[in-house]
């Protein structure tokens, strides 16, 4: 069984995965520079699923901690069946 933030899902139901992705993220904690560190906006970040969904992949696996503003409500949001 794998948990996702969709609810539980049988290991066959994968199928192509992406394995290490940020899709939420506030990198300022880490980096102290200022910059552009943040990808907070579900309007960014959905064009980019699309596209990864259109080459084949089926899943993805956000590694965010939670020290890097990881959010299980907006990924829940962006994640799409």
């Amino acid at each position: 069984m794998i948990r996702t933030v969709l609810g539980d899902i049988q290991p066959s139901e994968l199928g192509t995965t992406m394995i290490h992705e940020h899709f939420i993220i506030d990198l300022s904690k880490v980096r102290h520079d200022g910059g552009d560190a943040h990808l907070e906006n579900i309007e960014d970040v959905e064009p980019e699923i699309r596209y990864m969904m259109d080459l084949g992949v089926n899943s993805a696996i956000e590694v965010s901690t939670n020290d890097l503003s990881r959010d299980a409500l907006k990924l829940r949001q962006i994640s799409l069946d």
